[in-house]
């Protein structure tokens, strides 16, 4: 379902990819809207999972984030940019739970912002609520992934400069020490995959 979307994704074919009969999936999901709806609440509750124990072993704020970032660009790159689409689409009161979601985690962000301003990290004058919601709307915008496509970059790699931009732009000196030491390491990192994988 994340690399292809919803409305490609049949029950026939779920019901084989899991090796059962499409009888037995139906026994379990009595259609797609709920099978996709159970499916995007088991996902969430383990990203939250992984995201607690990422706050809990990081030295400080801006670096939970960037490792919250590093998590959610690996789902980025394994997920169908026609997914949210689809569902915006289909299931309209799905998507409703998904965007009361994401207002809960825009919440959450700026309470992390204002921890790491606590820690000398993000800027006294930096206005987080406008900042986090000027992030919203760039990553929410369609227009992002015709970015990618036209400069011929993986979408992730535009998430990339628009998070980076995002940080520095309300980070302290120190701050943007740690983002970029960050960034840097992370495409050392992916350098080095891509030069094995080849």
């Amino acid at each position: 379902m994340m690399q292809i979307g919803v409305s490609s994704m049949t029950m026939d074919a779920i019901a084989r990819s899991c090796g059962i009969s499409k009888r037995t999936l139906y026994e379990q999901f009595p259609d797609k809207l709920t099978l996709i709806t159970e499916a995007l609440r088991h996902d969430g509750q383990q990203k939250h999972e992984r995201l607690e124990r990422i706050f809990n072993d990081s030295s400080n704020r801006l670096d939970a984030l960037l490792n919250v970032y590093a998590e959610i660009r690996k789902q980025v790159s394994h997920t169908s940019f026609a997914l949210i689409s689809d569902i915006r689409r289909l299931y309209p009161s799905l998507y409703t739970e998904f965007e009361s979601a994401q207002g809960q985690n825009n919440h959450y962000l700026i309470e992390v912002l204002k921890k790491g301003r606590n820690e000398g990290l993000v800027r006294d004058n930096a206005n987080l609520d406008i900042s986090v919601q000027v992030l919203n709307l760039i990553i929410h915008n369609p227009e992002l992934a015709n970015l990618a496509y036209q400069n011929d970059l993986p979408l992730v790699r535009v998430l990339d400069e628009v998070f980076i931009n995002f940080l520095r732009s309300i980070a302290t000196i120190q701050g943007i020490e740690l983002i970029d030491k960050f960034f840097s390491k992370l495409y050392d990192n992916n350098n080095i995959i891509l030069n094995n994988k080849q």
